[in-house]
């Protein structure tokens, strides 16, 4: 089974993963989790920035996208993305 993701943005303790995919050629599951994990990145408050908006995150992520990510994949999510609600416990109740 291949890495699930590559990603030379983790810290240095974390292994690179560096096949030299491209494109279609990532796993999907790791076009998926990229496009989480900077939605997530982007609406979490850091101590140097406030967080985004959900609301306002996909198309910012698109502005910057620049081949970094998987748009088509992005342009698909985004309806998903905008319409999470801001207070995120509602969707951290058990169920």
């Amino acid at each position: 089974m291949p890495p699930l993701v590559p990603s030379p943005s983790k810290p240095a303790s974390v292994p690179v993963i560096d096949d030299g995919l491209s494109g279609e050629a990532i796993p999907l599951v790791t076009r998926v989790t990229t496009i989480g994990d900077i939605f997530d990145a982007f609406t979490t408050a850091r101590v140097y920035r406030r967080a985004l908006s959900r609301k306002r995150a996909p198309g910012i992520m698109d502005e910057v996208r620049k081949g970094r990510w998987d748009g088509r994949l992005l342009a698909e999510s985004k309806g998903v993305l905008e319409t999470l609600p801001e207070d995120d416990s509602r969707l951290m109740r058990p169920a």
